[in-house]
């Protein structure tokens, strides 16, 4: 993939607590992206109680299909439930459009049984069924602790490493773009604006938190792990990363708003 493409994560809880109404703020989210020429919505999981369901997921791909667009369902495979919704979602992608993001699932979701299961062969496996039943579908494999099978699975399957952004990020970049067959893809936490709402400082706070800064390590966690600034400093840090090989960015708001959507695709517009 030689052309740069953006996108947007959410998480489900934000979207409201019913399916209609996580629906509803899709397809929404899904024609202002679609405007503003971002071509991603990444889908993130939470907890089970949180989550969208495959047949949602299906009725979004129907909403949106007229679109020029590919709304990406995260699928962690320690949880307990991921081979019934891996079933249920393949059979959702193998009828066209969509793609399928695997990770390895954060632990602050998952119960102690869960924690245990050994992610790597799970992934793999996931992988090559994905490519069995819908040999065409967006396929991304999450990086984080899990960078061998990422790599594995974009030599076997064509997935596409997704790996989180930081600035001292170079070796593992470095070894992704080198061994990867695919693209390279980012994601990260941003804000984009003179100066940082609280509400928003708490949201990435708790996200480079649990990255592994506390404390005095606070500052310098926020500064090496999200991005925030005006639009022109995001746009030059994301060149950098274009220029290091990344082909798709996905940007995590720490504030959702159609002003930091829009936002966010100016900055990457280069």
């Amino acid at each position: 993939m030689d052309v740069f493409q953006s996108g947007l994560a959410v998480k489900p809880s934000h979207l409201g607590a019913g399916q209609k109404e996580k629906l509803d703020n899709l397809v929404k989210l899904a024609n202002h992206l679609f405007r503003e020429k971002m071509k991603f919505l990444v889908i993130d999981s939470e907890r089970e109680m949180d989550d969208i369901t495959p047949s949602t997921y299906n009725l979004l791909l129907e909403k949106t299909a007229h679109l020029n667009f590919t709304p990406v369902l995260t699928l962690p495979v320690r949880r307990s439930d991921f081979h019934d919704r891996l079933t249920e979602v393949l059979d959702v992608v193998a009828c066209g459009g969509g793609g399928v993001c695997l990770v390895a699932g954060n632990p602050a979701y998952l119960d102690e049984d869960e924690r245990r299961v050994k992610a790597g062969h799970q992934i793999l496996a996931a992988a090559e069924m994905l490519r069995l039943k819908a040999p065409k579908t967006l396929l991304l494999v999450g990086t984080e602790k899990m960078v061998r099978p990422a790599l594995e699975a974009s030599r076997r399957y064509g997935a596409i490493p997704f790996t989180l952004y930081g600035v001292d990020m170079g070796c593992e970049l470095n070894r992704l773009v080198e061994l990867s067959d695919n693209s390279v893809a980012v994601y990260t936490p941003y804000f984009i604006g003179p100066y940082l709402p609280r509400e928003a400082l708490d949201v990435l706070r708790g996200y480079v938190s649990r990255r592994g800064y506390q404390g005095d390590g606070m500052a310098l966690g926020l500064e090496r792990l999200t991005l925030a600034g005006g639009i022109e400093e995001i746009r030059e840090k994301v060149r950098r990363l274009w220029s290091s090989g990344v082909n798709i960015v996905v940007g995590y708001p720490a504030l959702l708003s159609p002003e930091q959507i829009s936002a966010l695709a100016r900055a990457l517009e280069f």
